[in-house]
């Protein structure tokens, strides 16, 4: 048997394929070369990786960024704050908004009102004020939130924190 024969070779042949098809990109992604300008400078953030994204991924990104092309200028300037403070979140921050969330997009439309209704009557008030509530908030215990959040927020919700 020469070199070339050996079982062996085979399957670290085989093997060396699967790996480049796994990590070489899906055939149906999209090049970051054929990105327009506007979306390259859109997406300059995932230039150095977008090569390695998967298809779905990108797809999500270029369709972010038709959105944020159709967003007026004010809408704009708020989601680049709210990116802002996302990036400033902590993981365990970050996997609570995204808990809170998932529970509010379940809700009725009516308790979603109710939410933010009472977003904006809690905005209104003076910061001293929104000081003390939130300090009451932290002090109860996640029984006592509970409470509170079916009380006043009536609808399925698992933890409340």
């Amino acid at each position: 048997m020469t070199m070339h024969n050996k079982p062996g070779n085979y399957l670290a042949t085989g093997a060396l394929i699967l790996l480049c098809m796994l990590l070489a990109p899906s055939a149906s992604a999209t090049p970051w070369n054929q990105l327009s300008q506007e979306e390259q400078r859109i997406l300059k953030p995932f230039h150095e990786k977008w090569d390695t994204l998967p298809e779905k991924r990108q797809q999500r990104l270029q369709k972010a960024v038709k959105q944020w092309k159709k967003m007026p200028p004010k809408q704009r300037k708020l989601l680049k704050k709210r990116l802002k403070h996302w990036k400033k979140m902590t993981p365990k921050q970050r996997q609570h908004a995204k808990r809170w969330f998932k529970w509010y997009r379940q809700q009725p439309p009516e308790v979603r009102k109710r939410i933010r209704q009472r977003r904006q009557w809690f905005k209104t008030l003076p910061p001293e004020r929104r000081k003390k509530i939130r300090q009451r908030w932290n002090k109860m215990t996640p029984q006592q939130r509970q409470r509170f959040m079916r009380r006043h927020f009536p609808g399925k919700r698992s933890k409340a924190n």
